[in-house]
């Protein structure tokens, strides 16, 4: 039983963490992230969304995994 309420402690306690790092994004590279990841949308889909190009898309994607990757290394 410890050792459940210790995972899911640890659990919520990465999932704020994550949270806390997308929301520190830049607004532009966190609004693409939440579109792909969270809402499932093509690289297409979020481009029409956000009236940039899909390879506008792809940089800010890529910019925002690698802060999220930078800042959440700690934790993995």
């Amino acid at each position: 039983a410890a050792a459940s309420v210790d995972r899911d402690v640890a659990a919520r306690e990465t999932a704020a963490a994550i949270a806390a790092a997308v929301l520190a994004l830049p607004e532009d590279q966190r609004t693409a992230l939440v579109l792909a990841e969270y809402e499932g949308l093509s690289h297409d889909q979020i481009a029409a969304v956000m009236q940039v190009s899909a390879k506008a898309v792809e940089s800010r994607l890529y910019r925002a995994r690698h802060a999220l990757r930078k800042r959440l290394t700690p934790l993995i």
